[in-house]
């Protein structure tokens, strides 16, 4: 099956349902079987940024509805641990998406995170 890997805009317009067309094409190839969609984790970084700063949305909903949309969504992704463990701690600690995936990722691979940012260093000891 030849993957097909989705853009931000993709998974927003189907999260949303704001732009019933675009939907209908999302929603229509997220359920066909002839490709593999896959989606990556720079892109939920993107979606978790733009319901957020865009739509003004709260941690726990964003964190609520992008896991709901993974456990259902019959679609790949790409590091799907790590970001089922980003959302849930996005939904409760106050760093930003990407500083919690540089996190894991660190953990993941044995290391640790370095960055001027005082608040994500003071956090890391929580985080693990």
């Amino acid at each position: 099956m030849k993957p097909i890997f989705v853009d931000t805009n993709v998974v927003l317009r189907f999260l949303l349902n704001d732009i019933t067309d675009q939907f209908e094409v999302a929603k229509k190839l997220f359920r066909q079987n002839k490709y593999e969609v896959v989606c990556i984790s720079e892109v939920m970084a993107e979606v978790v940024f733009v319901l957020r700063s865009v739509y003004k949305m709260p941690r726990q909903v964003v964190s609520k509805i992008i896991t709901v949309f993974m456990q259902t969504a019959p679609i790949r992704f790409h590091n799907k641990d790590i970001i089922g463990w980003v959302l849930d701690q996005f939904g409760v600690v106050n760093l930003a998406y990407v500083d919690l995936l540089v996190s894991k990722y660190a953990q993941n691979g044995g290391g640790e995170v370095f960055s001027f940012d005082k608040k994500l260093m003071k956090m890391q000891k929580k985080l693990i």
